[in-house]
């Protein structure tokens, strides 16, 4: 478990030296008791330390490093596979990012459908507003294996439909794959207009049928 006040964490290390990461494990069990001190308690010896490297993604390296920089604890998982390589999974805790929308600019409301989302960009009073000169709904890259998988209506008046077909009959990880995608197009868009985002709250229960 991840440690601030220990440097990250007490027994499993994570270091970065000359371009690589290495992993060091302290063999707490290995400690040998060495004697006794004046009140009777044991005197253990120094645990000893097993290193390695650490092999990460390029897509995580630079993350690692801002927050091993950082002093932030983080968790580490050892798991030995069946072909006698050991596996790291690593869980750093972050604090939340402040927040950078502001309810005095209006809202980017949402309305949730079967096959994509409706989107409002509205004032402080809740009256819609155009779209400002030039913003354009950021495409997902993701998503370019045929014509019409991503599909983008316009409104002038300041509402908009995204559209993603597949959404309607895909299951299992796909679909929450492509809701994934979707709720970060629509975060997106909320951070470039610097507003918070809006939705509605639904009630389905029995007495609302």
């Amino acid at each position: 478990r991840g440690d601030e006040t220990k440097g990250g964490n007490p027994n499993i290390k994570i270091s970065y030296r000359s371009g690589e990461f290495a992993l060091s494990v302290t063999v707490s069990h290995l400690s040998e008791q060495a004697g006794t001190d004046s009140k009777g308690r044991p005197i253990m010896t120094r645990a000893p330390r097993v290193e390695g490297k650490l092999w990460l993604p390029e897509k995580h390296r630079l993350k690692v490093w801002e927050l091993l920089l950082s002093g932030a604890p983080y968790n580490v998982e050892l798991i030995r596979g069946r072909d006698g390589r050991y596996r790291v999974h690593i869980t750093f805790t972050v604090t939340a990012p402040e927040p950078v929308t502001s309810s005095n600019r209006g809202y980017l409301g949402i309305d949730t459908n079967p096959d994509g989302v409706a989107l409002a960009n509205v004032n402080y009073f809740g009256q819609p507003e155009p779209w400002p000169e030039g913003f354009e709904v950021p495409y997902p890259k993701a998503l370019h294996k045929f014509a019409g998988e991503f599909q983008v209506t316009v409104q002038p008046n300041g509402f908009l439909y995204i559209k993603i077909p597949e959404l309607a009959y895909s299951r299992g990880y796909r679909r929450t794959y492509l809701i994934g995608v979707l709720a970060k197009v629509a975060v997106d868009m909320a951070k470039a207009l610097g507003k918070p985002i809006a939705l509605e709250d639904l009630d389905f229960g029995k007495d609302r049928l």
